[in-house]
């Protein structure tokens, strides 16, 4: 370990372990972030701005992320890229990786997507590479957020799209004719955020804290978009309860699931948003069974710990529905859709 980074509470009990911390391993310099505004680690700005962090990637996209080499040229879309252009296109999507992976969560689709190709990238992946990696260097300056949040939720937002893992939307299966079925898995998207309570029904701008993010093409072929969904939904609760796990462990000391389970959907709750009318509806009605089977177990398992609609279960996590236009985790299922 060559790196190490302490955060506290600022009380006379936390400093002195620090101290006693860094008087047994006295390796290195030490520096107090809030004395300089601003500290490189680990490839990241980390600044304090208040009671805010701002997590960024300024110097890395900006010096290490270089562009990817491009020149106009008559070629079909279809047409494999040279091998200089593959090793660039490998490079690229190595670097593209680190940043949507560390804070720039708009953008992670695209890695996702791109990763896909990297075996036989054609030229119309690498003009794809090159237009997302010049959007990043011209926003280099986004941050990622993290917030003091009173009255604290875990908000899981959980978005899928129907055959889109390889950045085409197609909406029925009747325009699957001359696609790969193998190839057109579904992308399902996890955003994880820390929220009050009280703003849970607010309708207008709210802050929040960021949390974790996750986007993945399914391991299976879905065909309909409540079962892409309903899948999409139990990774976003395991997530979220992940999430919820490490945070019990920073308050309270402890990680451990049964105590966490038994108090903590009244201590730090957790609230699942879904964009899919028809899942939501399933939440709420009992012994409801879809003729899908797969999305049956799916929904089951949902069901063992969610739960939604008026006269709900309080024991168990809340499930909720918004409108598309509200979906934060949009960004993480569909090509064009990031937004700093």
């Amino acid at each position: 370990v060559d790196d190490v980074m302490v955060s506290t509470d600022g009380t006379p009990d936390m400093e002195a372990k620090v101290e006693a911390f860094h008087d047994k391993y006295p390796f290195g310099e030490w520096e107090e972030v809030s004395n300089i505004g601003e500290v490189a680690y680990t490839g990241r700005q980390i600044a304090l701005h208040g009671q805010e962090i701002h997590l960024g990637q300024r110097d890395f996209i900006n010096g290490r992320m270089d562009p990817i080499p491009y020149t106009r040229q008559k070629k079909s879309l279809e047409e494999l890229c040279t091998p200089t252009e593959h090793a660039e296109y490998r490079s690229g999507v190595g670097n593209l990786h680190w940043a949507t992976s560390q804070t720039r969560v708009d953008h992670a689709v695209d890695t996702s997507r791109l990763q896909k190709r990297q075996n036989a990238p054609t030229h119309g992946d690498y003009k794809d590479l090159v237009k997302v990696v010049k959007e990043i260097k011209s926003t280099a300056n986004v941050v990622v957020k993290i917030r003091p949040i009173e009255n604290m939720c875990v908000a899981a937002y959980t978005d899928s799209s129907l055959y889109g893992s390889e950045g085409e939307l197609i909406p029925d299966d009747d325009d699957l004719a001359g696609y790969d079925k193998h190839k057109l898995h579904s992308q399902g998207g996890s955003l994880i955020i820390t929220m009050n309570q009280k703003h849970l029904d607010d309708v207008g701008d709210v802050a929040f804290s960021m949390g974790d993010w996750r986007t993945r093409s399914s391991r299976r072929v879905f065909h309909s978009t409540f079962a892409a969904e309903a899948q999409a939904a139990v990774e976003t609760y395991g997530l979220a309860k992940y999430y919820r796990a490490y945070l019990c462990d920073i308050i309270w000391g402890f990680a451990d699931w049964r105590p966490v389970e038994s108090f903590g959907e009244t201590e730090i709750p957790i609230v699942l948003f879904t964009d899919c009318k028809s899942l939501f509806d399933h939440l709420k009605k009992d012994g409801s069974v879809p003729d899908d089977k797969w999305v049956a177990v799916s929904l089951a398992s949902l069901r063992g710990a969610v739960s939604a609609g008026p006269g709900r279960d309080i024991r168990k996590s809340e499930a909720k529905w918004v409108p598309s236009r509200w979906q934060l985790a949009d960004c993480l299922t569909k090509k064009g859709m990031a937004a700093s």
